[in-house]
């Protein structure tokens, strides 16, 4: 996954079509590539290849997260709110993607509910679901109740500062402020964050996807259609 996080997409297909043709009884090979195929774009790749990880490993936790954004970026949200539910009975650890989930199946109210009862045990988690409920205010059409949040998380000292800019940059694009969200996103493609790169297909930027800056910013990160049209990912499974 280096390769991919380094933007060397066609070499990264290569050498993991090349492993996968070696071995398919590997759940982290699987993932690894489930992973890869997710960043590029290669949905149903990206489905099949951790949806077959799970089948290997049904423990394996990561592989069912994984799964479950792979799902939520295909746009089957029904079904990647039932594997992050399966996900978060088996392991301690906040799925942040959540809140999204219910937010594209239009369920603010319960995506509120979802945040009131979260595990809080780390600032990740805290900051994350403090973002969320601005998401969810903003889709109860509670504007001025969201910007109040929004004001407290910028004036926040949480340490990873990067992290947080990007969840106000997922706030404007969900509340389609467009000016702001482009500007931070350029702004943090500029220093190469990589969680950031590899959210290029999150259905959180949907706002942006009819503006003329989302082809400028595909661009300016080598994400390009006509770039991921050409690399050839569709591993053979069983």
């Amino acid at each position: 996954f280096n390769l991919s996080g380094e933007n060397k997409l066609e070499e990264a297909a290569t050498l993991y079509s090349r492993a996968l043709k070696k071995d398919l009884s590997n759940p982290e090979i699987m993932r690894a590539a489930g992973l890869f195929a997710t960043h590029i774009g290669k949905l149903d790749a990206a489905v099949r290849l951790l949806r077959y990880a799970l089948a290997i490993d049904p423990l394996c936790h990561q592989c069912r997260r994984d799964y479950a954004i792979a799902l939520m970026y295909s746009g089957d949200y029904e079904k990647a709110q039932w594997e992050f539910e399966r996900f978060m009975t088996a392991a301690d650890e906040l799925p942040q993607r959540m809140v999204e989930i219910l937010l594209l199946r239009e369920k603010p109210d319960e995506a509120l509910e979802f945040i009131a009862s979260a595990d809080r045990t780390t600032e990740y988690a805290e900051i994350a679901l403090r973002a969320g409920r601005a998401l969810a205010l903003h889709s109860l059409g509670q504007a001025d109740e969201a910007e109040v949040v929004v004001q407290e998380l910028n004036l926040s000292a949480f340490d990873d500062q990067r992290y947080l800019k990007l969840l106000l940059t997922e706030i404007a694009a969900w509340r389609g402020n467009k000016d702001l969200a482009f500007e931070n996103l350029f702004e943090m493609a500029e220093t190469r964050y990589q969680l950031l790169h590899r959210q290029t297909f999150s259905p959180i930027w949907q706002n942006l996807h009819d503006d003329p800056r989302w082809v400028e910013y595909l661009k300016y990160t080598g994400m390009t259609s006509e770039r991921l049209d050409a690399i050839k990912f569709d591993p053979d499974l069983p």
